[in-house]
């Protein structure tokens, strides 16, 4: 049976922490970001497309991004959020 999951989408300090482990110098910047990982739970990358699908990438957007919250505008990054079965 296969998961079910939704589309986020994330700022690029909260990519760059998911892929690399980076988090910024900013101390309270970190915690947005590492509470925001802790409250999602199963995430993962999403960025390829196909012909059906838009890019899982958008160079510039005013969007919130749904891990830290911030409304920077920036890059973000298509993920998968895994959702819990019951």
């Amino acid at each position: 049976m296969a998961q079910e999951y939704v589309d986020i989408w994330l700022c690029t300090e909260c990519m760059l922490y998911d892929v690399n482990g980076e988090l910024p110098e900013d101390e309270a910047r970190a915690h947005e970001i590492e509470d925001g990982f802790e409250r999602l739970g199963e995430v993962c990358a999403n960025f390829g497309g196909s012909e059906d699908e838009e890019d899982g990438y958008c160079e510039f957007s005013w969007a919130q991004c749904d891990c830290c919250g911030t409304q920077l505008g920036g890059s973000r990054y298509r993920y998968a959020l895994w959702l819990q079965r019951e």
